[in-house]
């Protein structure tokens, strides 16, 4: 059975990133509770001469009465998510 972080990451990492009410729309419909995204902006700079994209983005989410706190990484250009954080408090 896979855990919380498994299904969420599973769902994201490889795809790509449409917007933040869709990213909300499916993790809601994982979680079970209604999300938002609270925070969005530039996480880091891509220092790669090849790479597509200037910047990698993180979108931030949290959920109605929950401890739970996505962070989802996607390139600026290219929209690839390469990395979710899934933090439980």
């Amino acid at each position: 059975m896979l855990t919380l972080t498994e299904k969420i990451q599973n769902e994201f990492i490889g795809s790509r990133y449409d917007d933040a009410g869709d990213a909300c729309e499916k993790l809601t419909a994982i979680v079970g509770t209604p999300c938002r995204c609270y925070d969005s902006e530039i996480a880091d700079g891509v220092y790669d001469d090849e790479a597509e994209d200037c910047y990698v983005m993180k979108d931030c989410f949290d959920f109605e009465d929950s401890d739970i706190v996505v962070r989802i990484y996607y390139g600026n250009i290219t929209k690839e998510i390469g990395y979710v954080d899934v933090a439980e408090y």
